[in-house]
């Protein structure tokens, strides 16, 4: 069995489902509904449920449980369908808030690396701008994709 914090969206909302008793499953669909808008199809199981619910609520009729089946599928296909996470993707969300973090890292320090660029062409005027954002990065530790958005050739001033 998979970790928990492994399984997918519609994994982790399939299990939970699952847990609940009849009642609390149908509950639990009454209360997602009223938040989005049911097809009609959804709309005649909820109230096929509730009457089969309201007709037996100590033992679930085999029927019930068909019906709750089957709105657990739609209701994780619209959530699947809905879910932002799943329309674009945990890892590509998570990989461009990092991305993002660590551009704005480097963006406040374009002084200081401008500065040390300054100063290893001072040092050495006849190496091209390539090998002085090289030196700089191994120097001062910098990242050359970083050099390159925020640093300018000190010959072409």
């Amino acid at each position: 069995m998979k970790d928990p914090g492994e399984l997918t969206l519609a994994e982790r909302l399939r299990q939970k489902l699952m847990s609940l008793t009849p009642a609390a499953r149908l509950n639990g669909h009454l209360e997602y509904w009223s938040e989005n808008e049911p097809s009609e199809k959804v709309k005649g199981l909820l109230e096929s449920a509730q009457a089969m619910h309201e007709a037996s609520p100590v033992l679930a009729p085999p029927k019930l449980m068909l019906v709750l089946g089957m709105l657990d599928a739609e209701r994780l296909r619209h959530a699947w369908m809905n879910d932002p996470d799943a329309l674009r993707g945990e890892k590509t969300i998570q990989a461009a808030s990092e991305g993002g973090k660590a551009r704005a890292k480097w963006s406040g320090q374009s002084e200081t690396m401008q500065a040390a660029v300054n100063a290893v062409h001072a040092e050495r005027p006849s190496i091209s701008y390539e090998e002085v954002k090289r030196i700089v990065s191994r120097r001062y530790g910098y990242p050359l994709s970083a050099l390159k958005r925020y640093t300018k050739n000190p010959r072409r001033k």
